[in-house]
């Protein structure tokens, strides 16, 4: 029998999330009262920050990175970081906190990844690969596949970005507003 979408269960449930991080930040409020180290997160809410961060990484969004393992452990990183952040007097939302702080490490990993991207792109356009060299790999790619072509052509596709047009995108200019400090003393 298939279940309603009504009575389908979540890969975290908010509730017992919630009474859990409660549980866990009174521990940890002990812990600072008494000058001891926090208590280690439990198991079960280290496995819902996974299962928020692995299923995420599934979104639309994010997954046809090859990097999402990356993504996946910055999220978990970022989200042990800052769970005692969590306030559950303002919120009673630990799936959307934890899901916002995760949403922004796959934002920061990507903006890494691209960076990377780029010197490795600046690196091959400003390197000459020496017609030797080229040709002793030509050779030695020809040995295993006679119809490939010469590393020179393989290799300019893969870097040819306009590295111009990426690095002015990205590039913010500083504002030019200037703050009104008049009346302050």
């Amino acid at each position: 029998m298939a279940k309603n979408k009504k009575n389908k269960e979540h890969y975290v449930d908010n509730v017992r999330f919630l009474s859990e991080m409660v549980t866990y930040l009174e521990r940890c409020a002990a812990a600072l009262e008494s000058d001891d180290l926090p208590p280690r997160i439990t198991d079960s809410i280290s496995l819902m920050i996974w299962n928020i961060c692995n299923r995420l990484s599934y979104s639309p969004s994010f997954i046809n990175y090859s990097y999402r393992d990356e993504m996946v452990s910055d999220g978990v990183e970022n989200c042990l970081r800052y769970i005692r952040n969590f306030n559950p007097e303002k919120s009673n939302n630990p799936f959307a906190y934890f899901t916002q702080i995760s949403y922004y490490a796959f934002l920061r990993r990507i903006q890494r990844e691209k960076k990377q991207l780029m010197i490795k792109a600046k690196y091959v356009q400003s390197t000459s690969i020496d017609d030797d060299i080229a040709s002793q790999i030509d050779n030695e790619i020809n040995s295993i596949d006679p119809n490939s072509e010469s590393f020179k052509q393989y290799l300019q596709p893969l870097y040819d970005i306009d590295i111009k047009a990426y690095e002015e995108k990205t590039i913010k200019p500083t504002s030019t507003k200037t703050k009104n400090f008049e009346g302050i003393v």
